[in-house]
């Protein structure tokens, strides 16, 4: 009775590491934190601003939740459930990052390019 105990205790623990270091690829990509189109706007109230979460994203007037996000190539899709003045729709971002730690973000036939608002 002993030995399967141990075998249930020992797969248990052996599952614990891969789900207490497990990454959004927003995080292994250090992509948390706020963006702005225009930098000099970090910090304030601005309608450029992109604020990234490793499970959602928030704009002005809206927000995201991210669903589910693969590495496709060099870019990060993102599977978006988002919200914002009394609606709710799916939309698909992806992302990708240019010279001088900028991204890019084409979302809803729209592009557009964040600087950091933080140390990268």
């Amino acid at each position: 009775m002993h030995g399967l105990r141990s075998l249930m205790i020992a797969s248990a623990l052996s599952m614990l590491p891969a789900t207490v270091n497990a990454q959004t690829l927003m995080e292994r990509y250090n992509l948390v934190g706020q963006w702005n189109i225009e930098p000099s706007l970090c910090g304030l109230d601005s309608e450029t601003f992109l604020e990234i979460r490793p499970d959602q994203l928030f704009f002005m007037y809206s927000g995201c939740d991210i669903n589910k996000q693969y590495e496709q190539g060099y870019e990060i899709v993102l599977e978006l459930t988002c919200f914002g003045e009394g609606d709710e729709w799916k939309s698909r971002a992806i992302l990708g990052e240019g010279d001088g730690g900028i991204i890019s973000m084409y979302m809803d036939d729209f592009e557009l390019f964040y600087e950091p608002c933080f140390k990268r």
